[in-house]
């Protein structure tokens, strides 16, 4: 994804599909976060840390920042609510050009899935 411009952070609109039944821990992902000076950092999507399976679990501990939450047909026949998860990365060059953010899904099986990203 090309952002082309300076920014203090970088938001991600986030979830993973099918990780319902896989324990913390995991990485699925990552974001890889490429500056114009060359430099770039890597944002590991790891299971129970920036997020975990849209479809909310019985007994599912909330320490994520859910920026969304609601239901489609299919949450709705399994009777739960599905959520998308806010993370922000802070950038460690605030006054040098984001270039670009790549999205690498790391896993077979369980996988992130990214709705948006905005910088700030």
């Amino acid at each position: 994804m090309i952002v082309g411009r300076v920014c203090h952070r970088l938001h991600f609109l986030h979830a993973a599909r099918n990780a319902a039944l896989i324990e913390d821990g995991l990485e699925i992902g990552r974001y890889i976060v490429h500056v114009t000076s060359g430099e770039r950092r890597e944002i590991p999507l790891v299971l129970g840390q920036k997020l975990v399976d849209w479809h909310i679990q019985p007994r599912s501990r909330e320490v994520f920042i859910t920026a969304w939450a609601d239901e489609n047909p299919k949450s709705r026949g399994l009777r739960k609510q599905i959520r998308l998860f806010k993370t922000t990365w802070e950038n460690p060059w605030p006054t040098v050009e984001v270039k670009a953010v790549d999205f690498v899904a790391t896993c077979v099986g369980p996988c992130p899935f990214l709705v948006a990203m905005t910088a700030e």
